[in-house]
């Protein structure tokens, strides 16, 4: 048999068994030295008889290192699988040569012994879903080429989730270009469903908003710079557990492609003041400050399309023929950027105006003594500032309203009228509609004539000598007649009609050719221009001729050849013998038939 003795105390009572086992311990804390010896026995005769101690075998012992303490950082109540931390390991205050540390995931060495009292894992479970995993540590120091541990550090167990499922992100609305400063909408889809849920969005790695319940977020799309660029965004899902809000991986990007927006295009008409007159054609012209950034432009009509699809450069004819046509116009620039057509901002508006072309005016002349007033009326649906009289379609004045101000009627006077203001005269005027100056169109032609007015004496005077003339010649011509019936009843014993005699008194053509043929009537006419008498309303104005008849003879001889003899005479003056330029109006006539 065998017994053990720690210094001269056994430890245990002899056993069969050659080993024993025993904590080695020392008298106080600290380095001490133990000394061990053993013995055998052997029975004899009923006797137990042991053999001398073996030689003492002597034990340095010594104090393990201080337990550790563990903890983890960031310090949450629940981790997410998969999520790194650091394990720190303290000593409290103690140090020891040699002095290392390891690190423990249950029973499993995480790695080897490093002199670092951090190290950075991967939080792990057993499996999907939540889970507990326990993690310690040690310390080690060497002593007498011995690397003692200390017993391991109270274990901190880790809560483990896994993250949300990791969402998909989409934009609506879905184009292949987006215009720089468009409002678009994101959204963060996932499959599941989970307590305290919520969002977050990510323009490239900067949170565009804090958290949010809602799985939709308006953002304006900007790139990084003008011009054409590519601009990322994702989304992540939260989860509420332990009191802590868990976020999902992000989303796959969805990465938008940027274009600058068009330039407000300007529309323009072919009349600066925007109005026209009913029949004229309106010309439409959609303009850009950047030609090269328009393409097409399409015109609106009082908030209506009216045709779309120009060409830029290309102009849109309308015609101003109703009502309808006036209102409030704008256009549009369109150009196509990846299979996108962009739209620009609406232009400014302008107004169309159309009205009626202005009335023709009418024209009356007004005389008194020698003065002569011609108006130009113009209509009472308009007013104007200006009227333009014309001789003869030559401007020979134009009359402007005082201060400008718009009235209906100009006028034009002449004095001391004349033969050499005879001729056709019109008028037309100058009206304003909404800013645009127009002009009517003339009126229709006042043909004017002067006409001399004779005296009376000088109309006596001619009547008598006329009268006085005719009288000689009659006389004459009954002593003729008188003498050749005489002469034919003595002769023949039969009478014989005398042909008629005309006589013209003036200094016409057929005068200075000699006496024209035979016939039964003949005239006389003297003429000369003459003055106007006050007439209102009447360019032309001519008064009948006085007329003093022949009184017929008291001879009964001659009584049946003699029919009547009638004389007009307006005056007595005579000029060279030129042809008059008109006789039509002061003609002398006179007719003797026999």
């Amino acid at each position: 048999m065998y017994s053990f003795y720690k210094g001269q105390s056994e430890i245990q009572g002899k056993q069969t068994s050659r080993s024993h086992d025993i904590v080695v311990s020392g008298s106080s804390t600290g380095s001490t030295l133990v000394s061990y010896t053993c013995r055998v026995w052997k029975r004899e005769s009923d006797r137990e008889i042991e053999s001398l101690p073996s030689r003492a075998v002597s034990l340095a012992v010594t104090d393990r290192p201080v337990t550790p303490t563990i903890s983890v950082s960031p310090s949450y109540n629940v981790y997410i699988r998969d999520e790194p931390v650091t394990l720190w390991c303290y000593a409290s205050y103690h140090y020891y040569e040699g002095e290392m540390y390891s690190f423990y995931k249950g029973q499993s060495e995480i790695q080897g012994k490093q002199t670092s009292q951090s190290h950075d894992i991967v939080v792990s479970g057993s499996s999907t879903g939540s889970s507990l995993v326990s993690y310690t540590c040690r310390v080690w120091k060497r002593e007498s080429d011995r690397e003692i541990e200390s017993l391991p550090s109270r274990a901190i167990s880790l809560a483990i989730t896994d993250r949300p499922v990791t969402p998909t992100i989409y934009v609506y609305p879905r184009y292949n270009v987006y215009i720089r400063d468009e409002t678009v909408t994101l959204w963060c889809s996932t499959s599941e469903s989970h307590t305290g849920q919520k969002y977050s969005f990510y323009k490239g790695q900067s949170e565009i908003q804090g958290k949010q319940t809602s799985p939709s977020h308006d953002i304006v799309v900007s790139g990084s710079s003008t011009g054409s660029s590519l601009v990322s965004y994702t989304c992540r899902v939260w989860k509420q557990e332990s009191d802590r809000e868990i976020e999902s991986l992000p989303s796959t990007a969805v990465s938008l492609a940027v274009t600058d927006p068009l330039p407000t295009p300007t529309l323009r008409v072919n009349s600066s003041e925007n109005v026209f007159i009913y029949g004229e054609i309106i010309n439409f012209e959609c303009q850009s400050n950047n030609e090269d950034s328009c393409s097409h432009w399409t015109l609106y009509g009082n908030g209506q399309l009216v045709r779309g699809n120009f060409k830029y450069g290309e102009r849109y004819s309308l015609e101003a023929k109703e009502e309808s046509s006036a209102g409030k116009y704008h256009c549009k620039c369109e150009r196509t950027v990846l299979s996108r057509i962009i739209v620009s901002d609406n232009s400014s508006s302008i107004h169309i105006s159309i009205f009626a072309s202005p009335e023709k005016p009418n024209i009356t002349v007004w005389s008194e003594g020698e003065t002569v007033n011609i108006y130009c009326e113009v209509p009472h649906l308009f007013k104007a500032t200006k009227a333009f009289f014309y001789k003869e379609d030559e401007l020979i004045y134009t009359s402007i309203a005082e201060d400008l101000k718009s009235i209906s009627s100009f006028n034009f006077t002449i004095v001391n009228t004349n033969s050499s203001n005879e001729g056709n005269y019109t008028c037309r005027y100058e009206t304003t509609l909404s800013s645009r100056i127009l002009n009517s169109a003339s009126s229709e032609p006042l043909f004017f004539r002067v006409q001399e007015e004779r005296s009376y004496l000088v109309l006596i005077i001619g009547t008598c000598t006329g009268i006085a003339v005719l009288l000689i010649i009659v006389v004459i011509i009954i002593i003729i007649v008188s003498r050749k019936a005489r002469k034919s009843e003595n002769a023949h014993g039969q009478i014989k009609t005398l042909p008629s005699v005309s006589i013209k008194e003036s200094s016409s053509e057929e005068q200075r050719n000699g006496a024209p043929d035979s016939e039964e009537i003949t005239y006389a006419v003297v003429t000369k221009s003459k003055k106007v008498k006050s007439h209102k309303g009447v360019a032309l104005h001519s008064t009948d001729p006085p007329v003093s008849n022949l009184p017929y003879s008291n001879a009964k001889d001659y009584d049946s050849q003699l029919t009547y003899a009638s004389i007009s005479l307006e005056s007595l003056k005579r000029k060279s013998p030129k042809p008059q330029k008109n006789e039509s109006d002061c003609v002398l006539y006179s007719e003797l038939k026999l």
